[in-house]
């Protein structure tokens, strides 16, 4: 189990390390020149955090969790010898 949470962990990870990889071949300029620098950089960044904490929060407001229990399994009859 803990490898399987490990993986779902790494697969977040790499699917973050993709998007910014994204963003950095998007913002280049052909000059070699990148449209976002500095602040402007790290702020789209912070504002798609904050939009995915929204997203988020929707979300986890129209969840409905589910309970699962069993029902008590009635006790087999003793057998007599």
């Amino acid at each position: 189990m803990k490898s399987f949470v490990m993986s779902f962990f790494m697969l977040s990870v790499a699917a973050g390390n993709l998007f910014t990889s994204a963003v950095n071949f998007f913002i280049r300029n052909p000059d070699g020149s990148v449209k976002l620098e500095g602040a402007d950089y790290f702020g789209f960044f912070t504002a798609m955090m904050v939009l995915t904490a929204l997203l988020f929060t929707i979300a986890a407001r129209f969840y409905r969790g589910e309970t699962f229990i069993h029902e008590e399994q009635p006790e087999a009859p003793v057998g007599r010898d």
